[in-house]
């Protein structure tokens, strides 16, 4: 088995690599659909 104190801070750089993505594309939601109100009116 891996010894897992090499692993902790690989899944913490996952982990916030993923919050970021999420938070990149929970932004480029909120605009695409904040253009498409706007285009509807």
């Amino acid at each position: 088995m891996m010894c897992p104190v090499p692993i902790l801070p690989h899944v913490g750089t996952i982990i916030d690599i993923d919050l970021k993505a999420i938070w990149t594309i929970l932004a480029i939601y909120s605009k695409n659909n904040y253009a498409l109100e706007n285009q509807i009116q």
